[in-house]
């Protein structure tokens, strides 16, 4: 029987996730926040990187001294060699550096601050012989559900069901991982 599932005692707290349906749009949220400074850096660099290592590794060493030579050309240029080219550099090396933390609090955010210790939760299950961890109670392969639907005489009736939580085996994959 999964936890939570099965009669319920008096003293027994409800435990309710509202993340499940919306972890896709967190976790492809995150992955464009990782992808943006990328994409920036693309755009704000103009191929710049590309054109400094062009030729480089030539065959013969007169064609390597020409490249070499246009190479510091173009880092004398005031394209290139002046410190605004680095400042955007640094800017997108700190916005890259930064998104960890980022995605940490959006992740810790849409899992009503459980993400923070799930890596804890995640490798005490080992030493833990079977008892319920928190990490089972986050991710859930099967729930109780309450199932409301109109009866025959018009009036709301309550069911109880086991819903499967089919997500969830992405998630105990993914969430794990990326923590």
């Amino acid at each position: 029987m999964a936890p939570g599932v099965g009669q319920r005692h008096r003293d027994e707290e409800i435990f309710t996730q509202n993340f499940y349906k919306y972890s896709w749009i967190v976790l492809g949220g995150v992955c464009l926040l990782f992808a943006l400074p990328h994409r920036v850096w693309k755009y704000v660099e103009g191929g710049k990187t590309h054109q400094l290592c062009q030729g480089l590794n030539a065959e013969n060493e007169e064609a390597r001294n020409t490249n070499v030579t246009k190479t510091v050309q173009i880092l004398a240029s005031k394209e290139v060699g002046t410190s605004s080219y680095l400042t955007k550099y640094f800017m997108m090396s700190w916005w890259s550096a930064l998104n960890p933390l980022v995605a940490l609090v959006i992740i810790d955010s849409s899992m009503s601050g459980k993400f923070k210790f799930l890596g804890y939760h995640f490798f005490l299950d080992a030493a833990n012989d079977g008892k319920i961890n928190d990490f089972y109670l986050l991710f859930p392969l099967g729930a109780k559900c309450s199932v409301s639907a109109y009866g025959p005489s018009g009036q709301l009736q309550v069911f109880d069901s086991l819903c499967d939580l089919p997500i969830n085996h992405l998630n105990r994959a993914v969430f794990p991982t990326l923590w």
